[in-house]
């Protein structure tokens, strides 16, 4: 008399398979890879690679400008979009800056190295450091956006993000003075509503390509105003932390690590937010069904006696 399996074996052995692999199909990312352009605020230790002196070791985390992983880090993480980080961001560039490579330079060396993603998600946030010199032309700044979009959509990316400009009068190196506070918040609206007009007109010429935009300016605004619903302490000061050397805690839960730079618990909230914004996964319903069709072929095998 051959082996007969046991039923309710067979049937705890389907669902224990089950609930390893379905996890792993809804899981699924809808981009494969996460690739950045842009300034400090992304830089995960480019700058620091390039000229270590650039970024004090003993003030800020392992090359970047603030006390832990960056906002481009935790999206392209396994909780978030689980997805291949390519970070060509370096801390100081400009729009149109050479050293360090700025913008234009940042993608010309990417679409020059590297082939087209189709499922990879191209991430543009810069601006700052052109006006923390004291530069006003927003059009221009606007404009080097404008090209390096179009420069991405020939070069074959079909998945752009495009990321605002927080408020700089907001920053603990505007915010003590009035004035320069105010001169700093308009100059941050009016370069942001060029950047509007800017992607408006890149996606009526690039139809194909999905462009999605970000507001840090409404994010830390709301941060601002509701500071207790992010976990936040203190939204206007420099942490004191960052004045003590290899000590990168946030135990006041601080806005800022230094005068301009977000601490890594913002740039956390800054993923986050990102990651609601965009497109879920594509719908894995037919996987599901085939799944369903292969145990039912299945089940009618191992029931045989």
């Amino acid at each position: 008399m051959r082996n007969v399996p046991n039923r309710k074996s067979c049937v705890f052995t389907i669902i224990l398979t089950l609930a390893i692999v379905l996890p792993t199909i809804s899981a699924a990312s809808q981009f494969t890879h996460l690739v950045v352009f842009g300034d400090s605020l992304s830089d995960d230790g480019n700058l620091f690679a390039l000229d270590p002196g650039s970024v004090p070791a003993n003030r800020y985390f392992q090359g970047r400008l603030s006390n832990g992983p960056v906002w481009a880090e935790y999206l392209a993480g396994a909780d978030l979009l689980d997805s291949i980080l390519v970070n060509n961001a370096y801390a100081a560039a400009t729009t149109d800056g050479s050293s360090p490579p700025g913008l234009g330079l940042q993608v010309a060396a990417y679409t020059a190295a590297a082939s087209a993603l189709p499922d990879a998600l191209y991430a543009i946030w810069i601006g700052a450091n052109d006006f923390l010199g004291g530069a006003v032309d927003v059009q221009r700044t606007a404009s080097n956006i404008a090209a390096a979009l179009e420069d991405l959509a020939e070069f074959g990316a079909r998945h752009i993000l495009v990321v605002d400009l927080p408020d700089l009068g907001a920053t603990p190196r505007n915010n003590g003075n009035p004035g320069t506070a105010q001169a700093a918040s308009g100059l941050t609206q009016r370069f942001n509503g060029e950047l509007a007009d800017v992607v408006a007109e890149f996606q009526d010429a690039y139809p194909a390509v999905a462009v999605y935009t970000f507001s840090v300016f409404d994010l830390f605004a709301d941060v601002v105003a509701n500071p207790a619903a992010y976990g936040i302490g203190n939204t206007n000061d420099v942490c004191p932390n960052f004045l003590v050397d290899d000590d990168f805690e946030n135990d006041g839960d601080y806005l800022f690590w230094d005068d301009l730079h977000p601490t890594t618990e913002a740039h956390s909230e800054i993923a986050r937010s990102v990651a609601e914004t965009l497109p879920e996964p594509e719908d894995e319903s037919d996987d599901n069904v085939a799944l369903g069709c292969f145990i039912g072929g299945l089940s009618a095998d191992l029931y045989q006696p």
